[in-house]
Order: structure tokens, then C-alpha cells, then sequence
């Protein structure tokens, strides 16, 4: 009766020491700067263990894959609160915790089948190693729909400042002032920092091309920069170019329209046809049954 006892005191004062050695591991660990923006919320509570791994792993890290990583965390903005090397040791951390998770489910279900058991933590352990790129790349999408959402708004705004007499950074600033929040207006305001750092209007917009690579973006910068290189009137161009953006805006929300009836097809098929039927077809067999037939 005592070994119980004695099996959870040493598992408990194990978990202590882990935790202790984890605490004074992180202290050791040479503190940052602080982010520029907030981190999310669930990433908070993950981050001494990732500063750990960063730690361990972040001398073998080549500086072209970090570079790549970074080029990824600066497409979707997220670069002020999330380093590359730190997004390499996130994915460890979420990797671990897949595998804890895997550990965990495989001796819930108490499979006779090793293999079984073995499938479902390698599954886990692999889902928590993809799981930052698909928030990365869901991150990605939102950024991109939200900004093509916006560009014409924008473009408005700096076309009747243009028309209105102000140069191309007055009428930048006037749309940052007045337009709608969004990740648009934040990608203006670094356009607007860059300019007053010491960058021209078509390097600063040029950067904000690389650092976006959004077509629709890449085309409308490359016409407001042709234009300014030309000498000629920006308002026109700027017209036409939002006009286009509108026009474009209405073919994607009509492309979605006739996608929805697709992606609802296998829905239908796997969750409400088999629900239906059973509905359906449970009075017909009950009623074989009563008389016999089945």
C-alpha cells in the first residue's frame, strides 16, 4: 500500500526538480530588447521554453535558413514581436508538446497494437512541428485578404490628395490620418518612417513591395513609381489603378461565392447525408424488425 505513495512523491519531487533546473536555465539566458508590438497571448506562456531550445539549438542554425525564416516572418509582419531563431525553437517547443499529447492519448486508448500507439504520437509530435507554419501561413492569407480589401480605399484617399495639391508623401500621410485600420495603414506609416529616415518615395515603396509581395500591391507601386520616374500626373494613373483594384476586388468575392458550393460538398457528404439517412431509414428497419423481416 505504500509503494503507491512512494512512486507519486518521487514522480512529484521529479517534476520539482525539472521545473527548477527549466527556472534556472532561463535565467541564465541573456534577456532580449523588448518586442515592438504584443505578443499573442498563447505565445507568452511558451516563451521561457522556447528562449531554452533557442538556447540549445541556435548555434547549429545556418544563417541562410535563418535569413529564409526571416524573409517568412517579414511577408506577414511579425517580425517585431518573433525572431527567426525563435520561430526555429518555437517549432521544437510545439513539436515536444505534440508528443507529450501523443504520449498521452496513445495510453488513454490503451491500445494492444504498439504500432497503433507509435502512429498516433509520431502524428502528434509531427502536427505540433507543422502547427507555427500553418498559423504563419493563416496569419499570411488574412494579411493579404485584408489588404487588398483596403488598397482601393487607400487609393482613393491618396487621389483626391493628390488632386488637391499635395505632393505623393503629404497624400500618403493624409490617407494614413483618414483611412481604415488594417494592416495597410501599419505597411503606410513604415513607408512614411522609412522616408523621414532618409529613404526616397521609390525606395521606400519598393520596400514595402519586397517586404509585402503581394502582386496586386508589386503593380501598383511599379505604376506609381514609373509615373513619379516619367514626370507625369500621378492622379490619373492613381484612378485608374484604384479603379482596377475595385474591379478586382468584385472578381474575387465572386470567385468565393462560386467556391462555397465546393467546399461545402464534403461536409454535406461526410456529416449531415449520414445523419439524414439514419433519420430517415431508422422507422423503416424498426418496422422490419416488429414484422419480422429482418
Amino acid at each position: 500500500m505504500e509503494i503507491p505513495y512512494i512512486i507519486a512523491a518521487c514522480a512529484g519531487l521529479s517534476i520539482c526538480l525539472v521545473v527548477d533546473t527549466l527556472r534556472r536555465l532561463y535565467r541564465k539566458i541573456p534577456r532580449a530588447g523588448k518586442a515592438l508590438e504584443p505578443r499573442p497571448p498563447a505565445l507568452n506562456y511558451v516563451m521561457p521554453l522556447v528562449a531554452i531550445v533557442n538556447k540549445i539549438i541556435g548555434a547549429y542554425l545556418t544563417v541562410d535558413y535563418l535569413e529564409s525564416v526571416n524573409a517568412k516572418l517579414k511577408r506577414v509582419g511579425v517580425e517585431t514581436f518573433i525572431s527567426s531563431d525563435e520561430f526555429i525553437s518555437l517549432r521544437v517547443v510545439t513539436m515536444g508538446i505534440g508528443f507529450a499529447l501523443g504520449y498521452m492519448v496513445s495510453n488513454m486508448i490503451n491500445s494492444a497494437h504498439a504500432q497503433i500507439s507509435v502512429l498516433i504520437i509520431l502524428g502528434c509530435a509531427g502536427m505540433g512541428y507543422m502547427y507555427p507554419v500553418i498559423w504563419l501561413n493563416d496569419l499570411r492569407a488574412r494579411l493579404t485578404n485584408e489588404i487588398q480589401k483596403t488598397l482601393p480605399t487607400y487609393l482613393d484617399y491618396i487621389t483626391m490628395a493628390v488632386e488637391a495639391g499635395m505632393n505623393l508623401s503629404g497624400a500618403i500621410d493624409q490617407a494614413v490620418d483618414k483611412g481604415p485600420e488594417g494592416p495597410l495603414r501599419s505597411e503606410l506609416r513604415k513607408v512614411l518612417r522609412d522616408i523621414k529616415a532618409g529613404l526616397t518615395r521609390a525606395e521606400a515603396l519598393i520596400a514595402m513591395s519586397d517586404r509585402l509581395d503581394i502582386s496586386s500591391i508589386r503593380s501598383v507601386i511599379s505604376s506609381i513609381v514609373q509615373a513619379e520616374k516619367m514626370g507625369s500626373n500621378l492622379a490619373p494613373a492613381l484612378k485608374i489603378l484604384a479603379a482596377q483594384r475595385r474591379i478586382e476586388r468584385f472578381q474575387r468575392a465572386e470567385k468565393q461565392a462560386m467556391e462555397a458550393p465546393v467546399k461545402l460538398l464534403f461536409p454535406l457528404v461526410a456529416f449531415i447525408f449520414p445523419v439524414t439517412f439514419i433519420i430517415l431509414m431508422f422507422p423503416i428497419v424498426m418496422k422490419f424488425y416488429q414484422e419480422g423481416i429482418l
